[in-house]
This record gives C-alpha cells, structure tokens and sequence, in this order.
C-alpha cells in the first residue's frame, strides 16, 4: 500500500531516532564498539532509518520511548506522511449493519501538540494499524512514556501482518519462564514475534514483558522484522497480466506487462501485492474498483459487482457483499498459504513451485517461465476467481 499516494507531504521527519537529533549519519559509534547490538545498530544507519546524537554517541542501552519507537519503525518500513492521504482516505471499520463506514478512532487526549502529531507520523500509524487509539482505555498515548517490550511485540506484529494470529487463543505455550506473569491477551503477540524471530528472551529464560525496551533493543527487533518481512524481494520478475472480464469468453484478454507489481519469493512460493494487482486490472477495467482499508483487521476491501477482500495472514478470503470478518470457516476462495505483509502491503501467494498437481491448476492461475522469469498472471472478476 505503500504506493497509494496522492501527494507528496511536506512536512516530513527526518530519518533520525530522536526528533532532535541533528548529526550526520555515522556508523561508526564509540559507544556501540562490542556491543551485542552492534551489527544490527550499523546496518540500520547505513539503511538510513536510524541515526545516533550531535556528540556523536548512540547510547544503546537508554530507553527509547513510545512517540520514537512509532516514528523509528514507519521510517524503516518507509512510511513518511505522504503515506498518510491514501490511507486516511480509504480506512475504513465495520459498521453493526455489517458495512465498511469511514475510519474515526477517537483522538489522544495528550497528543495534538507533540511532534509525533505535528509531523505526520501519528496520523500515519493510526491510518495504517500500527496504533490503534482503543488500546488506550485513557485516551492518551503518554508519547515520552519508554516503551515496553510487550508494546514492541503488537507493533511489530502489525508490521509483519500478524494481527489475525496474534489475536487468536494460543495452541502452544510461550517459551519463557516468566509466561505466568505476560497477560493472557498480548501472548499471542508475544508468540508470533518470537516465532517470526524478532523477539528473544533473556539468557535467564525470562522475556521480561514489562521492561522497558533499549535503543538497542528496539533497532535490532526492528531490523529482524525488515529482514522477515522482506525475505526474498525480487524487482527484476517480469508480470504479465490478463485480463478476461468473462471466463467463458472466446475474445482475446487484455494484457499488461510490468515490473510495478512489488513480489517476493519465499519457500518455494511467489507472492505479489494484491494492491498492486488490483492497480493494474483496475487500468484493465476503467476505474471500476473501488478498494478500501480496514486498519484493526489489515484488511483490503475490493469491490466491483462484487466484493472480494484480502486480510493479511489468512489463507482464505471472502467474496460477496458482506464484510463480516473472516475466518477459517470461510472458504469462498483459498490460497494454499497465508498471506503476508510487506512494508504496508498485503502479499498473496500466486504461484507455488513445488505444486505438482494438474488436475488443481485452477487453484493458480499463474504461469512461470524460469528462462525470462516471467509470471503471467490471468485475472477475472472477483466472483469468479479463486486467487486474486
């Protein structure tokens, strides 16, 4: 979703932790010299996301507070404020009639003259998901409040497109000693974070749920959700996609070759960005598709005759007219694995290299050439397709 803008913002942050931190980028800090952190800290400036203090320290190991953390993580994933237009205008939530109605989360009470807010960054957290205003029963966000690690798991969750595994009851237990003391509803966010890699505990066993996160410890889970989430992006696959309003039809299909369609590999299968997609048929079909964001659910809502949506982290999607949120009884349409998120886009799964199954190819539509590395995708309407 990332290329959903409509204009370029002109009040942007920089690329710095601290908003009042003005040094060049130096990755070369005395102060990380051995530290276990290290590595992690150099190539997240190198990247340039993060940066250190003008006397030339990173100090790893000072807290890092919840408004640093908000702007630390949408920098990495390169959400500045001009993210904010398409997904302010399009964010949606669920009205008790089961229709999508325009997002208004209730404002922090603490919020409207901090820099987070003057700068752009909460509207772009709070438009995408990664801050939700009815977590905090207060209604205020404490931005200089120092984050804890349990905070840092649901962000990074959001992140990675997790919210739909995190939210639901443990099969498994956590594999910490201090499990008894982590409350029961951020467990689940605390073990998609750890099977994802992103957090570890300490060498006691325990996670230590309730400490506040260092600086150090906030650019390495950062940076171990980049590297999870960005696992096998590949700009050079050619697409080519077919558009075929009727299945049945005997006319030749529209067609449009492009390399815009952001994809990765990852096990043996191609993911692509639904928006994307959705961009390129939309071209197909003259502005027919209208498509909608759901923040709490990371929920894409296509719709044309029919509505087709898309959540991060499930393997099916619904199409019909209701919105009622999906589930793993839903089986209007199927992927073979759950989708993912990549820097605030859905990734669905269209091509599965190890499918020896002819009798299934319906189930994807894709067709690969290794020799071009080329995917042709053919797509249709929503109602009459199984996998995009």
């Amino acid at each position: 979703m990332r290329r959903w803008k409509t204009m370029v913002c002109g009040l942007l942050a920089g690329l710095m932790l601290l908003p009042t931190a003005l040094a060049a980028p130096n990755c070369s800090f005395a102060d990380v010299q051995g530290h276990w952190a290290q590595e992690s800290i150099e190539k997240a400036v190198t990247d340039g996301w993060v940066d250190g203090y003008p006397d030339g320290t990173f100090r790893p190991d000072a807290t890092i507070s919840r408004a640093e953390f908000v702007k630390l993580t949408l920098s990495a994933m390169h959400m500045d404020c001009s993210f904010t237009s398409w997904v302010k205008k399009s964010a949606v939530t669920i009205s008790k009639h089961d229709f999508p109605v325009p997002y208004q989360p209730k404002k922090f009470l603490d919020m409207d003259s901090n820099w987070l807010t003057t700068q752009g960054w909460l509207e772009t957290a709070v438009s995408f998901g990664l801050v939700v205003p009815s977590d905090y029963s207060d209604g205020k966000f404490r931005p200089s409040k120092a984050i804890t690690r349990y905070e840092i798991a649901v962000m990074v969750d959001r992140a990675m497109g997790k919210v739909y595994a995190a939210s639901h009851p443990l099969t498994e237990d956590l594999p910490f000693t201090d499990v008894d003391q982590i409350p029961e509803w951020v467990q689940g966010y605390i073990n998609e974070a750890a099977k994802a890699g992103v957090l570890t505990g300490y060498p006691d066993g325990s996670f230590g749920h309730s400490r506040p996160a260092t600086r150090a410890e906030a650019v390495t889970m950062v940076q171990r959700m980049l590297d999870y989430t960005r696992e096998g992006v590949d700009p050079d696959i050619n697409l080519i996609v077919k558009y075929v309003p009727d299945r049945w039809s005997s006319d030749e299909p529209a067609q449009i070759t492009t390399k815009k369609v952001r994809m990765q590999i990852v096990d043996d299968v191609l993911y692509a960005s639904i928006y994307d997609i959705l961009v390129v048929q939309n071209q197909m079909m003259g502005g027919k598709i209208s498509m909608k964001w759901h923040p709490v659910w990371q929920q894409i809502f296509a719709t044309m005759e029919m509505t087709a949506n898309y959540r991060a982290g499930v393997q099916n999607y619904y199409v019909g007219w209701s919105f009622t949120e999906m589930d793993d009884s839903s089986h209007s349409g199927w992927f073979r694995y759950p989708t993912r998120m990549l820097d605030g886009e859905i990734m669905i799964p269209i091509y599965d290299f190890t499918f020896d199954y002819p009798e299934l190819r319906f189930q994807w539509d894709g067709y690969w050439d290794e020799a071009t590395r080329t995917m042709t995708l053919s797509v249709h309407e929503q109602n009459d397709h199984h996998s995009s």
